[in-house]
């Protein structure tokens, strides 16, 4: 509902769903029949997963920027005015802003932050998009958080993310949009005044809000993936090498374990450190 309300009008809404969700289906059908001077397109998925619904609405949308919108999140007022203004810049080729979280209708806080969508020269990536910002004019990123992007449709149709990824929660697809956009030479801003707020609703998919095996496994396996799909030589090896010898916090790497062995502190091998160094082996290995 909060797109039918924005100072700036779309020229279509999309909406994904499935045919057998009957109560979402009469939610949009009262929708469309509420608003019958806007274009609203509907489109069905089958396929189970986060991903099916953004390929299907990047496969049905017209027009030249399509701007995502979770189904937990509500869009401010001024998202697509400002959105939209970005893109009187030819080379800008994707936009978008800030996630701010709400957890039982309570701002979540978060410490302010100086560097947000970006992969480092190790190959770490850093997100950041639902934080406070220590900067208020755009920046320029390497890419977007899913729930609050948008991209030139054309560029999206071409840098649309692999099925490969679309496992579990489809961890990290965002990234490789962003890479391929950027790789692309065109400019993908960050801007933290474009703000949706998020009003977290409960997943069935394991593995999205805690860590486990197959969380654990599946962020690590499309990570690699996509690292090996857009680095090039030099900036791969030093990835390879940096995560599997040092590593972060999700993806560990040998020194962390022996800091955590030393420590005396316990060592989730099952549910964290053997499916972390599994996945990054079978995402570098996948076809």
């Amino acid at each position: 509902m909060s797109v039918l309300r924005q100072e700036h009008g779309a020229h279509e809404l999309i909406v994904i769903a499935r045919p057998d969700d009957y109560p979402s289906l009469q939610v949009i059908q009262e929708v469309i029949q509420a608003n019958p001077k806007t274009r609203i397109i509907l489109g069905y998925v089958t396929v189970p997963g986060f991903l099916p619904p953004v390929l299907r609405a990047i496969e049905v949308a017209n027009g030249d920027v399509l701007a995502l919108l979770d189904d937990d999140a509500e869009a401010h007022g001024d998202w697509l005015k400002r959105i939209v203004a970005h893109y009187t810049d030819p080379l800008v080729g994707g936009v978008g802003g800030r996630y701010v979280n709400y957890f039982d209708g309570v701002k979540a806080s978060y410490p302010k932050v100086k560097e947000v969508g970006i992969v480092k020269w190790n190959g770490k990536p850093i997100g950041n998009m639902y934080c406070d910002c220590a900067f208020s004019s755009p920046v320029g990123v390497d890419f977007l958080i899913g729930g609050n992007l948008s991209y030139r449709l054309d560029l999206f149709r071409h840098a649309k993310p692999s099925q490969a990824l679309s496992s579990n929660v489809s961890f990290h697809w965002e990234i490789d949009v962003g890479l391929k956009v950027k790789g692309q030479n065109y400019k993908i801003i960050f801007d933290p005044n474009i703000m949706v707020d998020h009003h977290s609703a409960p997943r069935a998919i394991s593995g999205m809000r805690t860590l486990n095996y197959e969380g654990v496994y599946w962020s690590n396996f499309n990570y690699a993936y996509i690292m090996k799909r857009n680095l090039g030589v030099i900036k791969l090896v030093t990835y390879i090498l940096y995560s599997f010898l040092i590593g972060w916090g999700g993806s560990p790497g040998v020194m962390y374990v022996l800091l955590q062995f030393f420590r005396a502190e316990k060592i989730e091998w099952k549910e964290y450190i053997y499916p972390s160094f599994w996945g990054r082996l079978k995402g570098l290995s996948h076809a």
